[in-house]
């Protein structure tokens, strides 16, 4: 298992948009509750690339075309390959967890 990526959080599968409405509530920051358009998204990303490259800057723009691509996949995660490659079994809700998480992340930042 070196090298390799495990989810590790309790075992009913979680959506990317409950994934990130859980960071947030945990995180105390407000939801997103607007949707821009896949086509428009991806428009704006291709836009902002084309830009940052005339401008010749080093670095991606904040939109680009990894990222739409990214969050656009409807993505559950499991830990189907944790529980079956590492025998884990979770001991705490991912509510919970994700919680513990960003209040120990916060408290690392200062």
């Amino acid at each position: 298992v070196v090298g390799e990526v495990f989810n590790i959080r309790d075992p009913r599968a979680v959506s990317k948009k409950e994934f990130m409405d859980t960071i947030c509530d945990a995180a105390g920051i407000p939801k997103p509750d607007k949707v821009v358009p896949l086509p428009v998204a991806k428009f704006l990303a291709s836009a902002m690339e084309k830009t940052w490259k005339l401008l010749g800057k080093q670095h991606a723009p904040l939109l680009n075309s990894a990222r739409i691509k990214f969050l656009a996949l409807n993505l559950d995660y499991s830990i189907e390959k944790a529980t079956q490659r590492l025998g884990y079994q979770p001991s705490t809700d991912f509510s919970e967890a994700m919680k513990t998480t960003i209040a120990w992340f916060q408290q690392q930042k200062g």
